[in-house]
């Protein structure tokens, strides 16, 4: 795509560069101009920087060709799902000539007639007078000015010289003011129309229709702002309200510079619905540099991106923030490219927003919810679907909070990051809580060096992959999550890069009717503890061939992990090993409870440790000791009745229906210590139930357990299950059970998965589960406990620090703010905040926040990132929030005196430096050295010396002599210290020359008339300090009738 540079002197100039594909948002940068007006740009976030040094920084994402969509998953079962209704909106335009209607006005409002009206511009409060279109009011909260009933055409103003700031501007107000019904349109300029990508705002684009520049306490409602620039622009404007407008074909709908505390809400904003050409329809919503508004059922409709929140940054530091925002109950429907989109902002929140149907457009990726460096996000309740590339991507974020977000419909397949439900792209410390992530090709998807991230309590289901970890993503923790009907559950995937992730755990996760369950490969230190994984038994087929095999728990090429205590059960295999790239082997497989058509498909290249040394402890069966594992095959004994077998267990080697136990005979791959249940006391042929004996499930959550049927003393038949709780009542906890009929073996052991639902009324129950024959039954009665949930409320942690650039040693406060994300909330957060650096402080507040300060006094310069931990209550979830501040190394002076100030040539003068710590705060003693200059010419004792001092001075001196007359300018320069700044001083010294005496001597000292006599000058130096050799001429003259001449002394 063709590269158009543009630059444009505006409130915030940009130096714009349209990108093919997917736009990098964070290259640009700008410089502040004051007094332009806006104009426009080619990416979705702009960042500010002087235009002579600006350079893109690019986000090395690749663009392929895009292959055929094929979900992965085996069946596509489509489930209900609980969705918040949001507010929709239309967007064909509601004037009928000049008849206005508001989708969001109340059944009050009345259509009016519009009348033409000359541009409104307002400076001041002294400027809102009737000819600038004020119909009445008095600017005061009760009687607010009022601007209505006026359309205003700006398509004669294109061509002017110079073309007016706004169709409505307003600008440096403080009264009190509204605009309702009136309509502002064509300011769009020509050259929007063919494709041009430049910000919205700027001046290539035409002229916004309404502009508010640093105003407060103004009201937009209830009017249409077309074919513009930008729609509604508020510029450093703070306290306004923007309310229930149509804003139609744009370049931007909505644009906030560095304006706070504004609310907009019940807006319908619509892209260049017309325009094939426009590959980028610019922003629907934008805020850039903007902290503390509230964003809250607005509609986007077919813009490049639907809302957007950014930074401002013009050197390596943030200058203007974006945080404390609040999107909320909106809905972001066919983006060009993203729906939701924020870029190195922090703690901002998104709640109950919708983006649907992201359609990636002229080459273009687009996601639902993008996320780029961003910080303390909070992410709860909101929906992504059917937006083809994913519905929620991190990319080099972190310690963002995802809680009951879902995702389905991400259906590109076969690249890293896109095509998943919720994406992590180097991104770390993010933790997702009660997300749902279905019919994409994959669920959750961790790449390229994703860390500690953490995943509890969330489902993935009907996706090609439920949870997928590929190009080196390490450390991430997933427990409690429920995962089902995915060609793979859990997939460590090497294909990508040959180097899988490591060190993940994944633990208590419920795994069922997938093709496979856990897919490991190429790793290494995974620990896979106390799963359940029952059920994965889905072939996977493409066009009628399988090509891959059901398997419980897959481990390819892995080697130095844990797999233990985990339930596998009613899989075609329960355990596979094989070698990868690692070639596999080394890993510690204990205290699983197995009981599959084939327990074990062992390498036998790949030697892995099936039980460790004895010792006590409860294991998976309930028996006394942890060893080996539970084998529902094994025939051995147990003669003293310890709970492990007699005889080893060797797991088998299957290759296409053919079996063997190599461990037999290589003594590799073998149980030593195969856990059993305790024998029968007697010997008619029956089967024992054994179940545990209670079982707690959260409220509002399912739950499984795992009963066993064994057989004794050969007992071989059909085995009957059901189950009944007390009390019983409507509304009360249900059971299933699958399988619900088994065909127990002689000498096996079955098992069966029981699965609890409707758990809505907490308390304690009493489950039967009754196993039955035509002959006999047995029943075992455990105890149900629906544990009720009380579910801390999220909160985020907000930093400050004033001042927030200190110099060395000298302190700052730092004040922490939690706030319940829930603005009703009527109890404030307590507790303890941890800062990193400074310490603790235990909050205080009313509402639904409250704060505490600390005070911290940095050692160190330079940029210092200081963050602050909420370590939660009852009540109130943790929250970490931090900030930054900059360390200038301390301010110094250095002067010099010389003593005497005025000498002679070879004439000695002392000079001392003096440096004085000159900066607020404790005061600290300069050290390191000084070096001497001058300006003209002689010698130094030393070129440099060493301070040497007490508290906030040090000096150190030298001896100058000069060595010519005149001025000669002595300078000391001090080089300065780890906390002290480099400086200089200097001082003037006059040279003067050096006296001498002049004796003359003659011989004959009395001569004849006509006698010569010889005269000789004797010219001696009889000052001060190092003597040197007059040189030069001597002048006789001669009174009298004399008459002289020069002869040389030899």
């Amino acid at each position: 795509m063709k590269k158009n540079h543009v630059f444009f002197s505006t409130t915030v100039g940009l130096k714009a560069s349209n990108m093919s594909g997917k736009k990098n948002l964070k290259s640009q940068r700008a410089e502040t101009v004051s007094g332009s007006r806006p104009g426009k740009s080619s990416s979705r976030l702009e960042r500010v920087a002087i235009p002579e040094t600006s350079k893109s920084r690019q986000s090395g994402k690749s663009r392929r060709a895009r292959p055929p969509e094929k979900i992965r998953a085996a069946s596509k079962i489509v489930i209900s799902v609980s969705l918040l209704i949001l507010l929709t909106l239309g967007f064909t335009s509601v004037l009928a000539g000049l008849e206005l209607q508001h989708p969001f006005a109340s059944s009050q409002s009345q259509s009016q007639t519009l009348l033409a009206h000359r541009l409104i511009s307002i400076q001041g409060d002294s400027g809102f007078t009737a000819d600038q279109g004020v119909t009445g009011g008095t600017g005061t909260t009760s009687d607010p000015y009022i601007i209505q009933g006026w359309s205003i055409d700006l398509s004669p103003y294109q061509t002017v010289s110079f073309p007016p700031r706004a169709g409505i501007s307003i600008e440096r107000t403080t009264a009190q003011f509204v605009i309702r019904n009136v309509k502002v349109s064509g300011g769009l300029s020509a050259l929007a129309s063919i494709g041009v990508t430049t910000p919205c705002y700027f001046s290539k684009n035409g002229i916004p229709g309404i502009m508010l520049s640093h105003v407060q306490n103004g009201i937009v409602q209830n009017s249409e702002s077309d074919q513009n620039s930008v729609g509604v622009y508020l510029d450093h404007s703070t306290s306004n309200s923007i309310t229930n407008n149509v804003l139609q074909g744009n370049e931007c709908g909505v644009y906030l510079l560095v304006s706070n505390y504004n609310t907009i809400s019940f807006n319908a904003a619509t892209g260049l619905c017309c325009n094939p050409l426009t590959w980028e329809n610019g922003f629907s919503f934008h805020l850039f540099g903007s902290s503390n508004n509230t964003i809250s059922y607005n509609k986007a409709y077919n813009a490049a991106i639907g809302f957007t929140v950014s930074a401002i940054r013009t050197t390596n530091i943030i200058d203007f923030r974006a945080t404390g925002n609040t999107l909320a109950n909106n809905t972001a429907s066919y983006s060009q490219n993203d729906g939701f989109f924020l870029n190195e902002t922090d703690h901002n929140i998104l709640e109950s927003n919708t983006a649907e149907n992201t359609i990636g457009a002229y080459g273009a990726d687009g996601v639902g919810f993008n996320f780029e460096y961003t910080i303390g996000e909070v992410v709860m309740g909101n929906s992504a679907i059917d937006n083809r590339w994913g519905g929620f991507l991190l990319q080099a974020s972190t310690e963002n909070l995802l809680i009951s977000n879902t995702a389905t419909g991400g259906t590109i397949p076969g690249i890293p990051a896109y095509g998943a439900g919720f994406s992590f792209l180097k991104a770390d410390l993010n933790t997702l809580i009660s997300n749902v992530a279905y019919i994409n090709q994959k669920g959750f998807d961790l790449t390229t060096s994703s860390f500690h991230n953490r995943f509890t309590r969330n489902i993935a289901h009907d996706n090609g992959i439920g949870f997928v970890m590929e190009i080196g993503s390490d450390v991430n923790v997933f427990d409690f999550n429920q995962v089902y009907r995915n060609t793979e559950g859990f997939s460590v995937d090497t294909a990508s890069a040959g180097n899988g992730g490591s060190g993940e755990t994944f633990a208590y996760n419920t795994v069922r009717d997938n093709a496979q369950g856990f897919s490991v490969g190429t790793s290494e230190n995974q620990t896979i503890l106390g799963n359940l994984v029952f059920d994965n038994n889905v072939p996977f087929a493409i066009d009628g061939v399988i090509i891959m095999d059901s398997t419980g728990i897959s481990l390819q090429g892995v080697i130095k992990s844990k797999i233990s205590s985990n339930i596998v059960i009613n899989n075609p295999v329960g355990i596979e090993t094989g070698a990868g790239i690692l070639q596999g082997g080394g890993n510690s497989i204990y205290n699983n409870f197995l009981s599959n058509p084939e327990n074990a498909n062992v390498d036998p290249t790949v030697p892995d440790n099936w039980n460790v040394a004895e010792r006590p402890g409860t294991n998976v069966i309930g028996g006394p000791s942890i060893g080996g594992n539970f084998w529902s095959d094994y025939t051995g004994t147990d003669t003293n009745n310890d709970g492990i077998g007699d005889s080893a267990y060797y797991p088998q080697t299957c290759v296409s229906g053919l079996c063997s136990r190599w461990g037999q005979t290589t003594g590799i791959n073998v149980d030593h210590l195969p856990l059993v249940f305790a024998p029968s006391s007697g010997t008619t042929p029956d089967f024992t139930l054994v179940t545990p004996p209670s079982f707690t499930v959260d409220q509002a959550s399912n739950g499984t357990f795992v009963l066993a049927l064994v057989s004794r003393n050969a007992f071989s038949g059909t085995i009957t299950l059901s189950a009944t709780t007390s009390p019983s009542m409507a509304n009360g906890p249900q059971i299933g059970l699958n399988p619900s009929t088994i065909n127990l073996a002689a000498g096996g052991t079955m098992a069966s998965a029981v699965n609890v639902t409707s758990t809505f009324v907490p308390g304690t129950y009493n489950v039967d589960i009754k196993a039955t024959t035509p002959t006999t039954s047995h029943t075992k009665t455990l105890q149900l406990t629906i544990a009720a949930v009380s579910h801390p409320s999220p909160t985020i942690t907000t930093v400050v620090c004033t001042p927030p650039t200190v110099a060395l040693n000298h302190a700052t406060s730092c004040t922490a703010t939690v706030a319940d994300i829930n603005l009703a909330a009527s109890t404030s957060p307590t507790g303890t905040v941890t800062f990193t650096p400074g310490g603790n402080c235990t909050l205080n507040g009313t509402g639904p926040s409250s704060s505490c300060s600390v005070s911290i006094t940095p050692s160190t310069s330079g940029t210092i990132q200081i963050s602050a931990t909420y370590l939660g209550s009852a009540t109130d979830a943790m929250s970490t929030g931090g900030t930054i501040i900059t360390v200038t190394i301390r301010t110094s002076i250095t002067t010099v005196t010389c003593t005497p100030a005025t000498v002679i040539v070879n004439q000695a003068s002392t000079c001392t430096a003096t440096v004085t710590d000159t900066s607020q705060g404790t005061t600290s003693t300069p050290t390191s050295t000084v070096t001497w200059t001058t300006t003209n010419s002689g010698t130094f004792s030393a070129m440099t010396c060493t301070l040497a001092g007490t508290y906030a001075s040090a000096s150190c001196y030298v001896t100058y002599t000069p060595a010519t007359t005149g001025s000669h300018k002595i300078t000391g320069s001090y080089g300065g210290d780890t906390t002290h700044p480099m400086s200089s001083g200097n001082f003037p010294i006059s040279v003067g020359a050096r006296t001498t005496t002049t004796a003359v001597a003659c011989t004959p000292s009395i001569p004849v008339i006509g006698q010569a006599t010889s005269c000789t000058a004797t010219v001696a130096d009889n000052a001060p300090g190092t003597i040197s050799t007059p040189t030069g001429t001597v002048t006789f003259s001669v009174t009298g009738g004399w008459r002289a001449s020069a002869v040389p002394q030899r």
